[in-house]
């Protein structure tokens, strides 16, 4: 509510995540003794809670749009229950019932096709990640141009009401096989260097989407009072301004 509450002060638009699966790893942040209940009861759990959270805030006129869970179609990452097509149209249907907001489905840029998402929801949110690490392959970076998201773009509307394509998370911070507060900061700025942050600023814009979210706002700060690192920070918070 404080967080909402000083947005909606500074005029700060949100885009609110609500349901099982939430950004940041492992992204399904279950209690335990929710290992106890059968599917079925987890599942209507989850209904009576995204309900709850729609009547909490849905005063809250900053907030812009409802994002149900976080890439919900990629089965490859985070540690969540098998995604259950059927129970996750549910849960837009219970959303759509509770508020005329727009919904937002996120994709992976590199791992999906966003058909799934786009058949359900006219309004798509893609990540964008360029350097990143798996236990197959270690430090991995993707060599797409950025036409991939545009042509991806046009040849999905060719078979969906798709609408929109915004870029919801563009990467900003290292990523690695352990946590950041694991990784020396050396390391870290080797994997997320200055010269790469503002590469992936000019790459991202050379995809054209309207909108563009930046991921890793949390580390920008870190460095700075941390570190005293300012560079980050520095570079964002002008096109941030640049961009108002």
């Amino acid at each position: 509510d404080w967080l909402l509450a000083m947005a909606e002060q500074r005029q700060v638009e949100v885009i609110l995540v609500i349901g099982r699966r939430q950004p940041r790893w492992p992204e399904c942040h279950d209690p335990v003794w929710l290992d106890q209940s059968t599917t079925s009861e987890q599942q209507q759990a989850e209904l009576v809670m995204i309900k709850s959270a729609i009547k909490h805030f849905q005063d809250f006129d900053n907030i812009i749009a409802w994002q149900v869970d976080n890439e919900p179609f990629l089965k490859v990452f985070g540690i969540c229950p098998e995604f259950d097509k059927d129970f996750y149209q549910e849960k837009i249907a219970l959303v759509q019932s509770l508020d005329e907001r727009p919904i937002i489905i996120t994709e992976s840029g590199e791992l999906s096709i966003w058909a799934g998402a786009a058949k359900i929801s006219p309004i798509i949110g893609t990540s964008v990640y360029r350097s990143t690490w798996n236990p197959v392959y270690g430090k991995f970076f993707y060599p797409l141009p950025p036409a991939f998201y545009v042509i991806k773009e046009k040849l999905v509307k060719m078979i969906s009401p798709l609408e929109e394509v915004f870029v919801s998370e563009l990467q900003l911070e290292p990523w690695s096989d352990r946590s950041i507060v694991n990784i020396p900061i050396a390391e870290q700025l080797q994997l997320m260097s200055i010269e790469k942050f503002k590469d992936n600023l000019v790459y991202t814009r050379k995809i054209g989407f309207d909108s563009i979210y930046l991921w890793g706002v949390e580390w920008w700060y870190y460095l700075k009072v941390s570190h005293g690192i300012t560079d980050y920070w520095d570079t964002a918070k002008e096109l941030i301004k640049e961009n108002s």
